[in-house]
């Protein structure tokens, strides 16, 4: 029985993607870990002030304070209230998803791949694994350092607590996986590597983005809130960015309305099945499309309709906030908006197909 995925196109892969791997692990270590730096000089620092002899005993710091403004640091890290953590969520396994074939067609390899004594299933697995393996392994390394800083800082344990950590770590790969999913999905779709990038962004933030301009428009109309509601949440759960913010168990972002574990099932079963019909749609491919903006030359349509809608439905509120008018002006928006966006969605296309 053939195996569904290739060791050599694995290690090469991987070896491909290993400078990444290893630049990620280096932004992440001044997250967590250097928190714990910056953790012992502050205390070190609070306790040599409460040692000096010019120090009134009123003013000295107890015991308590010094910990909590010493793990200021350490505490937003573990919750993932840190910057660099948010846009490594996003950024690094859509490029890292979106190279695997991307990078492929951007240097023109990819018919020649094809034609090497390797299936298609045996590609696209053995490009998934390695570029899970990728994102995940950044995350072990960070998650080791810092519980080896946990057991051997004094004090630490006071700030936080092993299974904060755990959760630390199941929080942060959980939309990992979902976002290279999503990476890995568009560059079966989009053949450009800058388009797959933008669109695979697009659709990471895409729930929460029509919600809101939705929203904007909708405001104008008695609608239900029950029913927008009901709206907002569907949308909101579809959008994988939502999966970045949550924290953890105790510390979810509100617009949910779902348990921990509930979202982590979610996440979970949204990547298989954006992984699964990413594999289906890559043994399809047709490779005469690789230089086009869309693999599968029917998606034309839906692309220049989506590019119309939200283009519309983003332009009418915010010329209805300029000039007033109320629904008319909404109206003249959408008009203005969708004419817009069709002519720059069949402008792109054309564009792209005129590059070759």
């Amino acid at each position: 029985m053939k195996s569904i995925f290739s060791i050599t196109l694995f290690h090469k892969e991987f070896k491909t993607l290993l400078i990444g791997m290893f630049i990620v692990t280096l932004i992440l270590c001044f997250t967590l870990p250097y928190a714990h730096v910056s953790f012992v000089k502050t205390k070190a620092y609070l306790t040599e002030r409460n040692n000096a002899p010019n120090i009134a005993d009123e003013d000295k710091f107890t015991k308590e304070e010094i910990l909590e403004f010493s793990g200021n640091k350490l505490i937003t890290n573990i919750k993932r209230g840190n910057f660099i953590q948010l846009a490594l969520a996003l950024l690094f396994p859509l490029v890292i998803g979106i190279s695997l074939l991307g990078s492929e067609r951007k240097h023109n390899t990819m018919d020649m791949l094809v034609t090497m004594p390797y299936s298609r299933l045996q590609i696209i697995m053995s490009k998934v694994l390695a570029g899970l393996l990728i994102i995940i392994l950044p995350y072990i390394i960070v998650y080791a350092i810092t519980f080896i800083q946990h057991e051997t800082i004094a004090d630490v344990s006071a700030v936080y607590s092993l299974n904060q950590l755990s959760q630390w770590f199941f929080a942060s790969i959980t939309p990992l996986f979902l976002i290279f999913a999503v990476g890995v999905f568009v560059s079966t779709l989009v053949a450009p590597f800058m388009g797959s990038l933008l669109i695979g962004t697009i659709v990471s933030i895409f729930g929460i983005g029509f919600a809101t301009i939705l929203g904007s428009n909708l405001r104008f109309f008695t609608i239900s809130s029950s029913a927008l509601d009901s709206i907002y949440k569907v949308l909101f759960t579809l959008s994988p960015i939502s999966y970045i913010f949550v924290k953890s168990p105790l510390d979810l972002l509100g617009n949910f309305h779902y348990s921990y574990n509930q979202i982590l099932i979610f996440s979970f079963i949204f990547a298989i099945l954006l992984l699964g019909l990413a594999i289906f749609l890559y043994k399809r491919n047709p490779l005469e499309n690789n230089h086009e903006l869309l693999l599968f030359q029917g998606l034309n349509p839906v692309f220049i309709a989506g590019m119309t809608i939200c283009m519309a439905l983003t332009l009418a509120p915010m010329l209805q906030a300029s000039f007033g008018g109320g629904t008319f002006t909404l109206f003249i928006g959408h008009l203005i908006g969708g004419l817009a966006g069709f002519l720059l969605s069949r402008y792109y296309i054309k564009k792209v197909r005129a590059s070759v």
